[in-house]
C-alpha cells in the first residue's frame, strides 16, 4: 500500500510535497498501511537578500553637519534615532546632533530585515569670547580682549592694529563698531562671538559770550560756553 504524509498530524495525503509554507519549524509525518508512522522535523527559513549599509562618516565640527552615505535595497526603511537628521524620512539624511551619536538603519522587505549602523562623532567647538562691550570717547582708543581657541580673527579689520591678534588696539576709531571674533582650535572647528566697541557723537564747545573784569572790580568776569 502508498504511504501517507502529513505535516499537521491530521490529514494524510499520498503528495510528500509541502508548498506554500510560511518560515518556520514543520513536523512531518509518514504513515504505512498498518499506521505504523515515522516523524521528523524540518525547518524553513528565508533568504534574506537584503543589503543595508548605513555607510561611514568622517568627525565634523559642532554646529556644522554631514550627509550619511547609506545604501539598501529594501523597500522600506527607518532611521533611529531621528534626534540630529535633517530628514528621517530619506536615505541620506544629514546628520547634525550635538554630541556624538549612533546612528541605527533598519531596512525592511517583506518579513526581512537587516540593521546596520554608524557612528557620528561630533568634535565640540571652542569657546569663543570677544570681551565686554565698551564706549569711548571720540579719538581715544579701546582694546580688546579675546580669547578661545589657538587662532583667530577679527572682522571687520577696520581700525585695529593687528586683526589676527586676540588683543588688538582699536585705534580711534570715528564711529561705532561691532567686531566678530572668529576663533578656531586644533580641530579646525571655529565659533564667534561678538563685542561692540560705542562711539558717542562728538561734542564740541565753543564760547557764545564773555566779559572782563573791570578796574578794581574783582572777579566780575564772565564767560558762557555753548556746546553740542
Amino acid at each position: 500500500p502508498p504511504l501517507l504524509y502529513s505535516i499537521d498530524g491530521v490529514s494524510f495525503l499520498p503528495n510528500p510535497i509541502f508548498s506554500a509554507l510560511a518560515p518556520g519549524t514543520y513536523t512531518l509525518q509518514v504513515k504505512d498501511g498498518a499506521n505504523c508512522m515515522a516523524t521528523v522535523s524540518t525547518v524553513v527559513g528565508v533568504n534574506n537578500t537584503l543589503v543595508v549599509d548605513a555607510g561611514t562618516v568622517l568627525p565634523f565640527c559642532e554646529g556644522t553637519g554631514v550627509p550619511l552615505n547609506a545604501t539598501t535595497n529594501a523597500t522600506s526603511f527607518t532611521w533611529m534615532p531621528t534626534l540630529g537628521l535633517s530628514n528621517p524620512a530619506t536615505l541620506n539624511p544629514v546628520a547634525s546632533p550635538s554630541i556624538s551619536t549612533m546612528y541605527y538603519l533598519t531596512g525592511r522587505t517583506g518579513d526581512c530585515s537587516k540593521t546596520d549602523s554608524v557612528y557620528v562623532q561630533v568634535r565640540q567647538a571652542p569657546v569663543a569670547n570677544a570681551g565686554i562691550n565698551q564706549t569711548i570717547c571720540f579719538g581715544q582708543n579701546a582694546s580688546l580682549h579675546g580669547n578661545g581657541g589657538i587662532s583667530c580673527t577679527w572682522d571687520p579689520p577696520t581700525y585695529l592694529s593687528n586683526p589676527n591678534a586676540f588683543n588688538p588696539t582699536v585705534i580711534k576709531p570715528v564711529n561705532s563698531v561691532t567686531y566678530k571674533l572668529t576663533v578656531t582650535d586644533a580641530n579646525g572647528c571655529s565659533i564667534n562671538s561678538n563685542v561692540n566697541i560705542t562711539q558717542p557723537p562728538v561734542v564740541t564747545a565753543s564760547i557764545s559770550a564773555s566779559s572782563n573784569v573791570l578796574c578794581n572790580a574783582g572777579n566780575t568776569g564772565s564767560a558762557t560756553v555753548t556746546a553740542d
